[in-house]
């Protein structure tokens, strides 16, 4: 002879109304999660680019681009960006003056941004997948080596850092 076994009716209701329970709590934290304004970097630094002038940009972003690149003109007209702590180089040669300006800026811009701006959707310990960050120091103006470039040309950055072509 065979049993049956029946489950209680008013336990089935309450796993029922459990499981509704963490389904619908599930639901709101990815709404809520979904919600959250997540600005990507990479279009974020291509609308940088495009402008004539990045201090423009950087300036609507909260970035104060005096202390994020000191440069200045010495009395031979000659004009220098800051390399380090107590040193300054002059404009490197053969390459326009904005295009100089404009990968320090965004460069520089980047660390500054962790302490001053949103610029990033990503909290901070996301960005690896980014690259290394530049350093505030504006070392190796646009030279591509593990900082993020960004190249006028071809307007691409990809997710190691480095430019690639299309």
């Amino acid at each position: 002879m065979q049993q049956v076994h029946h489950r209680s009716p008013t336990l089935l209701s309450k796993a029922g109304a459990a499981a509704r329970h963490n389904r619908a709590a599930a639901d709101q934290a990815t709404a809520e999660t979904a919600a959250i304004p997540r600005p990507r970097m990479v279009d974020q630094l291509h609308e940088l680019t495009s402008l004539e002038t990045p201090e423009v940009a950087l300036t609507r972003l909260g970035v104060d681009t005096d202390l994020v690149v000191p440069r200045y003109t010495d009395e031979h007209g000659h004009q220098w960006l800051r390399h380090g702590p107590q040193e300054w180089m002059p404009w490197p040669e053969g390459r326009p003056k904005k295009r100089v300006v404009q990968d320090a800026l965004v460069d520089a811009a980047l660390p500054v941004a962790v302490q001053h701006t949103r610029l990033l959707g990503d909290p901070p310990s996301a960005w690896s997948r980014y690259g290394p960050l530049a350093s505030a120091r504006v070392l190796d103006v646009g030279s591509g080596r593990g900082g993020l470039d960004l190249d006028d040309e071809l307007g691409l950055v990809t997710s190691t850092g480095r430019k690639d072509t299309p």
